[in-house]
Order: C-alpha cells, then sequence, then structure tokens
C-alpha cells in the first residue's frame, strides 16, 4: 500500500493530465521508497523498531524469495531508485512547465 496508493493517484493525475498532481504523487512514491529502504537493509539483524511490532515483513519477503543475504545491497537499489525517480518527477514537471511557457508565448 505504501507504495499503491501514490502511484495509483499519479496515475489518477496522468489521466487527468494534471502535471503538479502527478509529480506530487510521483514524489511521494520516491520518498516511499526511500522509507522502505533502512527496513529492507534491517531484514537480517532485525534492530530497527517496527510500527506495530509483530514479525519484519522484509524477513519475511526476503527469505521466500531466496534473497534474504542480499538485503543491504537491495536497499541501497531501492533508495537509489527513489533518488531517481524524485530527480526524474522533477526535471518531468521543469520540462512540462517549459513546454507550457514555449506553447503560450
Amino acid at each position: 500500500m505504501q507504495l499503491l496508493v501514490p502511484l495509483a493517484l499519479c496515475l489518477g493525475f496522468v489521466v487527468k493530465r494534471q502535471p503538479l498532481g502527478t509529480t506530487l504523487c510521483g514524489q511521494w512514491a520516491g520518498q516511499n521508497l526511500l522509507n522502505i529502504a533502512p527496513y529492507m537493509a534491517d531484514a537480517r539483524a532485525q534492530e530497527l523498531p517496527l510500527v506495530g511490532g509483530g514479525e519484519h515483513d522484509w524477513t519475511a519477503l526476503l527469505s521466500r524469495w531466496g534473497v534474504l543475504e542480499r538485503d543491504t545491497v537491495l536497499a541501497s537499489r531501492v533508495a537509489f531508485i527513489g533518488w531517481v525517480a524524485m530527480c526524474a518527477w522533477l526535471a518531468w514537471l521543469g520540462w512540462r512547465l517549459y513546454q507550457d511557457r514555449l506553447r503560450s508565448a
């Protein structure tokens, strides 16, 4: 849900042709990737406190997929994708605003 909600809203703004809303939701999704990465990296160590306690989701997921030993590598890649996505959405918005200004001139 942490990625599904912002991406679904982003798609809604794309359909409505609203670049600012699209960008803000894209930024939200990228920021959520940055929030997810530390918990992925903690899958083996399990030192971070979990909201609500319980089982560490990333330990279960990465174990099921057979990649638990790569938790820190995967987390760094997810964080990188988050930063790239956030920068790309800002660049896209800047380009769209520039194009709109050219059309109106």
